[in-house]
């Protein structure tokens, strides 16, 4: 659990407080509000897939599950050289 709250601070405070000047590095200024919006909308799609999958397979796996996505997200969202690269393979281009 304190792994979970961990990763949750991290993300509220450090990423959206970072998030401007990370966007104006990347020269992606047209889209940080496209950052947020598609956050939350994998966050209400996903959450009630985790709980199924949770009481389907067990808490434990799906946890560590998550948290490895999440990690390996972060990673890869890490090495982005543009905000393009940033969603390509998952949304179309936005101008």
């Amino acid at each position: 659990m304190l792994v979970s709250i961990l990763l949750v601070t991290i993300d509220t405070t450090i990423v959206t407080t970072a998030m401007p000047h990370i966007v104006q590095q990347l020269s992606g200024l047209n889209l940080l509000s496209w950052v947020f919006a598609i956050y939350l909308l994998t966050s209400s799609v996903t959450a009630p897939i985790y709980g199924k999958l949770a009481d389907l397979f067990g808490r434990k796996s799906i946890f560590i599950f998550g948290i490895t996505l999440f990690v390996v997200g972060s990673m890869v969202s890490g090495m982005a050289q543009t905000m393009y690269t940033m969603n390509q393979k998952a949304w179309p281009k936005v101008d």
